[in-house]
């Protein structure tokens, strides 16, 4: 019998302890899964059959069914469709400096929008962190997070 003296790299040990959470959370099906429902009440999920309390949502304050913000969805959608396929750096939708602007005077700050998650942290991360800081990261972390670090390193 063969035995392999090779270390694994730090990749493969993340990329084996993610196979191993995957495949037991959805085993457990606490990961992974699919509701039932054909609308949302924000707050509950069926799964199952059961209906349930739903902790996993990422809509901290609660807005993603709110009246007013389906209603100016419903309106920029008419108005510019579902998606505005450019580059901000070349071309932007309006609406994304009328946005910026409202935030910034709601937070006496500078506000930038992104798209998605990741293209802000792509974006931003690389600005907002310094030669002579730490980053602190652990295996949970967004992938985008990830991703932007690893272009400082």
């Amino acid at each position: 019998m063969e035995v392999s003296n090779s270390v694994k790299s730090k990749h493969e040990q993340i990329l084996e302890l993610l196979d191993e959470v995957s495949i037991s959370g959805k085993k457990l099906g606490i990961i992974l899964q699919t509701v039932e429902d054909d609308e949302f009440d924000g707050r509950h999920v069926t799964l199952k059959g059961k209906k349930l309390k739903n902790f996993s949502s990422c809509s901290y304050l609660g807005l993603d069914l709110d009246q007013r913000l389906m209603g100016g969805a419903i309106d920029a959608i008419t108005r510019f469709g579902v998606q505005f396929s450019s580059s901000r750096s070349y071309l932007s939708s309006p609406l994304y400096g009328e946005l910026e602007e409202k935030l910034a005077k709601i937070f006496d700050a500078p506000a930038a929008v992104f798209n998605t998650t990741t293209l802000g942290h792509l974006s931003n991360l690389p600005i907002l962190i310094g030669d002579e800081d730490a980053i602190i990261l652990d295996v949970s972390v967004h992938s985008s997070v990830q991703m932007a670090v690893s272009l400082l390193t």
